[in-house]
């Protein structure tokens, strides 16, 4: 119970930092907000565009799109630790982690949790907008349900954020692949069109990854958009990924730390 107790303060603690480091940029705030708007508002004008059986109006498709634009967020925050881990590397700070007794590992899965928090406070922020700015419609009688959704998904993406962090221990950088990673998630999960229009491949591979289901049950809840299957199979999926990719995660994560300090190369960038 003490070591727990250790640990979380511990995380809290590099929480505290990130948290530090982000307002002492003191314009991050406005611009983070600024590029929000801007998306919304770019997204908005689009939708004017598009007159597809899909959606019945404009205002439809950008109520969807909205939804899909707040969960890649999240999903870029939670694998951004891969290029934090790597702007550690670079400063010659990661070697704290190493020698504290808190651990490597630990160390790195705390670096994720600010990003994550940071972006559900944007989340909240961008639907505000979107309803308050735009009009865009909620569905508040579920809007509550969205909650668990979204952290069950923040969790998720923090644990494929884990993985890429192993890969820059090993190789040192392949943060570009994160957003790579990013691109394609967001393609062919539904983040910007229904997967219906997509090939069967790409049908094919919407269904095995587990953003398609996270956007689809938060579009669900908050704009009342219908699902292709269930609620109860679209949650049992979620956490079917989450059981196999977290523990993955933090193997892949240990060994990265294993194999670096066996190569003397855990400092190295």
């Amino acid at each position: 119970m003490k070591m727990l107790r250790s640990h979380l303060l511990a995380a809290r603690a590099i929480c505290h930092r990130d948290l530090l480091m982000y307002i002492s940029y003191r314009a991050r705030l406005f611009s983070h907000l600024i590029t929000v708007f801007v998306s919304l508002a770019s997204f908005y004008y689009i939708s004017r565009l598009v007159k597809v059986h899909e959606f019945q109006t404009s205002q439809k498709y950008f109520s969807y799109v909205v939804v899909g634009i707040v969960i890649t967020a999240i999903l870029q925050a939670a694998l951004s630790v891969a290029s934090t881990l790597r702007a550690e590397l670079l400063m010659g700070t990661f070697e704290r982690f190493v020698c504290s007794p808190f651990g490597a590992v630990n160390g790195i899965a705390s670096m994720v949790i600010f990003p994550i928090l940071l972006e559900l406070v944007f989340a909240v922020l961008t639907l505000a907008i979107g309803g308050i700015v735009f009009s865009m419609p909620i569905k508040w009688s579920t809007a509550p349900l969205a909650i668990p959704v979204a952290l069950g998904g923040a969790a998720l993406f923090g644990a494929l954020g884990l993985l890429f962090s192993a890969a820059v221990l090993v190789a040192k950088q392949t943060t570009a692949a994160a957003t790579y990673a990013t691109t394609a998630l967001g393609l062919l999960g539904g983040v910007y069109f229904p997967i219906q229009l997509l090939p069967d491949w790409g049908r094919f591979i919407a269904n095995i990854q587990p953003l398609t289901y996270a956007v689809s049950l938060m579009r669900h809840f908050l704009i009342g958009y219908p699902l292709q299957g269930s609620i109860v199979g679209d949650i049992l999926r979620i956490l079917g990924f989450l059981l196999v990719t977290f523990p993955l995660a933090f193997f892949a994560l240990s060994r990265g730390v294993r194999f670096s300090r066996r190569r003397a190369t855990v400092l190295e960038y």
